[in-house]
């Protein structure tokens, strides 16, 4: 009788730990406008984004860390051989959930020079880099005459 209150107590603890609740995921938005959004332990391929030549702007990243945002937040600009080009470092957000913002005329800088970019997530807590998205030039770009 013992052993099934015990069996009966612990099935519920057993149960919740085969599921994982909440985790990371990212926002990403080009001039205030959404384009990417990602939970980072869903089974979903890493997200890419395509840059128009002539694109201008801001590239805002919004990472959340199960719901709390990171502590000494890192963004790591790496080229398709995982060299470092860039790296951007954040101020802490003491209480609203300050964007890290790249600029858009940066990255073109850089798409320049190499066929693809990696944008890399790092901070005090996740301190193994997570890739948030692939980035590469868009290609048959018609222009106005």
């Amino acid at each position: 009788m013992k052993s099934i209150k015990i069996f009966t107590g612990l099935m519920p603890g057993i149960m919740l730990m085969a599921f994982t609740f909440g985790g990371d995921s990212f926002t990403i938005h080009l001039n205030n406008k959404q384009l990417i959004e990602h939970f980072v332990h869903s089974k979903k391929e890493t997200p890419s984004l395509q840059l128009a030549p002539g694109e201008k702007g801001q590239l805002t990243v919004f990472y959340s860390e199960c719901g709390k945002i990171g502590k000494a937040r890192t963004i790591i600009l790496k080229d398709d051989q995982q060299n470092v080009l860039k790296t951007w470092k954040y101020a802490d957000a003491l209480t609203d959930h300050k964007p890290m913002e790249i600029s858009v005329s940066e990255l073109q800088a850089h798409l320049k020079k190499e066929k693809s970019l990696s944008l890399v997530y790092q901070s005090r807590e996740v301190t193994k880099e997570t890739l948030l998205v692939t980035i590469t030039a868009q290609k048959n770009v018609l222009t106005k005459n």
